[in-house]
């Protein structure tokens, strides 16, 4: 029931046979939120998610790499809502009912197999609690995530 997700957490589970490993697991990407025609497509309803940064997963991973530890470690970032997420983009909010995520998926550009697999796990993220060994949160911010987006 969390889309894509299945399939890493089988080969986490995969790996541990065979293997000790860190599994670093963030939460969604600030880099994953996008505007869409001056559009920002919400699917979350009044949840506020937190999101992380990849450079505060990469640099967690160097951490881990450079100090190895067998263990799970959920990664956050701050948690926002989807008025905070579209002004941070500039962009018009748009709430997406439950019954219409595959099909504002799809409209977004996404092939109709993945578009159902994340509208799937979008339907469960705001049900979902950090699970791992240890929680780290990371310190960026989604303004300054999109602000270095629009630098490069």
């Amino acid at each position: 029931g969390n889309g894509p997700c299945a399939v890493l957490h089988d080969a986490e589970r995969r790996l541990r046979e065979v293997t000790s490993l860190c599994v670093l697991r963030p939460c969604m990407f600030q880099e994953s939120v996008r505007n869409h025609g001056g559009k920002y497509f919400h699917f979350f309803g009044a949840h506020r998610l937190p999101m992380i940064a990849t450079r505060d997963v990469a640099a967690h991973a160097v951490r881990c790499l450079l100090s190895p530890r067998v263990e799970v470690v959920d990664l956050v970032g701050p948690a926002y809502g989807g008025a905070e997420i579209a002004t941070a983009l500039n962009a018009r909010l748009i709430e997406v009912p439950l019954e219409q995520h595959t099909q504002t998926l799809i409209e977004c550009g996404l092939p109709a197999p993945l578009a159902s697999s994340i509208a799937e796990l979008y339907a469960c993220l705001p049900h979902v609690a950090p699970r791992g060994d240890r929680l780290v949160a990371g310190a960026t911010t989604l303004p300054q995530t999109v602000h270095d987006a629009r630098r490069t």
